[in-house]
């Protein structure tokens, strides 16, 4: 049976709390399953955005292993200057992948990695220890590609044909 080793938790949208009472959802779940955490902060999707100083607080007081920061990735910059503990910060997707790990960015949470995750993995790697990526070129394309569009109907019709499993189409409006 596997083991959950983390929890990814991030704020529903609508809501809009205050700062502190995100503070306190985030710790309430962090207590409650006893696990590491990756706090996922999108206020695109949310209208929420996680301050730098609740950052802080969570991490100075609890087990926060890492961070998925969809919104200001120069926060990810000043989280490395006033944080002490070693985090994985976790670039959304391989949209602008170059720069957020130039702004400190170490982990990836991949969309196209569900399409070509070897590959996915090779470049991310290349990139962190500086290589040269010339050899990317043609994943670079195909990740271009995978986002003319939604990315989701595509991946999801991918993945059907590869596995020989129908997952059927995407909810609506996705695909239409």
């Amino acid at each position: 049976m596997p083991q959950i080793s983390s929890v990814l938790i991030g704020y529903p949208p609508y809501i809009l709390p205050t700062q502190k009472e995100a503070l306190n959802y985030t710790t309430s779940i962090i207590e409650r399953v006893n696990k590491q955490a990756v706090i996922y902060n999108n206020p695109l999707r949310t209208g929420f955005d996680l301050s730098i100083q609740s950052y802080k607080d969570l991490i100075d007081n609890h087990y926060i292993s890492g961070i998925k920061e969809a919104g200001n990735p120069q926060k990810i910059s000043v989280l490395n200057e006033v944080i002490d503990s070693p985090l994985i910060y976790f670039a959304g997707g391989e949209k602008e992948l170059e720069k957020k790990i130039c702004l400190g960015y170490n982990g990836l949470s991949s969309i196209a990695g569900n399409l070509y995750p070897l590959e996915v993995k090779q470049w991310f790697d290349s990139l962190l220890k500086k290589e040269d990526t010339q050899d990317y070129n043609l994943l670079k394309n195909k990740i271009d590609k995978l986002f003319e569009d939604s990315p989701l109907p595509l991946i999801k019709n991918e993945i059907s044909i590869i596995e020989n499993i129908n997952f059927g189409i995407c909810r609506t409006p996705l695909g239409n």
